[in-house]
């Protein structure tokens, strides 16, 4: 079995190839981070608007099946992606 030892420079470049994909940056982190922030809030507010519109309508005869299942959904789902965001998925 031949092994071969790598030498000081390509230790210090493995080392730089490691380093320039081994993460993101602080500044992409906080783009991401505050992105996430956005999404959570929009989710946030598709949340409350379904809220709002099933308590005004529950005692009505107006069926409420589409803000019930649609907005609470897209709210739930842009929420996920919003913590996705922050949490760095």
């Amino acid at each position: 079995m031949n092994l071969h030892t790598p030498t000081p420079e390509e230790q210090q470049a493995e080392i730089q190839a490691v380093q320039d994909t081994a993460g993101i940056s602080q500044a992409e982190h906080k783009r991401l981070f505050q992105r996430g922030a956005k999404w959570l809030c929009a989710g946030l507010l598709l949340m409350g608007m379904s809220f709002l519109i099933n308590f005004m309508l529950f005692h009505s005869d107006v069926s409420f099946n589409t803000a019930m299942y649609l907005i609470t959904s897209a709210g739930g789902v842009c929420m996920i992606k919003g913590l996705a965001d922050m949490v760095g998925f």
